[in-house]
């Protein structure tokens, strides 16, 4: 499915994931800290305009489309 969204709504997608993968910071599994990791590359590619369009993994996936 696709969602066409605000930047600012974007990057609350991606806080909110973030938010979820990281409840029980002290027991996080390394192929979740890669995944932690990559999102927070992504965040910051949103916020700076360099990332117009991805998929948050989730279930279901999320395409994401960013629109000014």
């Amino acid at each position: 499915m696709t969602y066409f969204l605000s930047r600012q709504s974007a990057v609350t997608k991606i806080l909110n994931r973030l938010r979820s993968l990281t409840l029980d910071s002290e027991n996080i599994p390394s192929g979740t800290r890669i995944h932690i990791a990559e999102l927070e590359q992504l965040l910051r590619d949103v916020r700076l305009g360099r990332q117009e369009d991805f998929v948050l993994s989730g279930d279901p996936p999320m395409r994401i489309v960013v629109v000014n």
